[in-house]
């Protein structure tokens, strides 16, 4: 009989393996066992974009109970960011960091910077720098972010 053999890379995340990125029709993928470095960073790449624009609506103490929680997945409303108000940016940051090592497993060691835009003062720059976890390995990485319209959006660069 013989042995199974390991497969390099990283595992792939359940909904990738079940469903393509189709918007309206989505169709079963070819099954794919594991990620080399780059699809894995664009697999957490894409994740933290979905959780960096769903806002979590809960306040108060049942933001607390529920913190780290699914229920309290998503970032808080964007409206109070002031991108020429460096503290409100510094707390945001923060906040981002802690957000993203809470629910994106695969990144270690997340720091966030942000700052104002020097085309568009009414918007947000910055970058997520972070350790990729693969395998035995963490592998530093980064992505970019804009965030726009009044923080309806965030936009996470390659």
């Amino acid at each position: 009989m013989r042995e199974p053999r390991p497969i390099p890379g990283a595992k792939v995340p359940l909904f990738e393996r079940l469903f393509d990125d189709g918007i309206t029709v989505r169709q079963p993928r070819p099954s794919t066992r594991a990620l080399d470095l780059s699809a894995l960073c664009e697999s957490v790449r894409d994740d933290v974009s979905k959780l960096l624009n769903t806002r979590t609506s809960l306040r108060g103490v049942y933001a607390e109970l529920a913190k780290g929680t699914v229920i309290d997945y998503g970032i808080p409303n964007l409206s109070p960011l002031s991108a020429n108000d460096e503290i409100n940016r510094t707390e945001f940051a923060k906040s981002l960091e802690s957000i993203i090592e809470t629910y994106e497993p695969r990144l270690r060691n997340v720091k966030v910077s942000l700052q104002p835009d020097k085309g568009d003062p009414r918007i947000v720059t910055g970058v997520v720098y972070a350790n990729l976890v693969f395998g035995n390995i963490m592998e530093p990485v980064y992505f970019p972010l804009t965030v726009e319209d009044s923080g309806k959006k965030i936009e996470v660069g390659k």
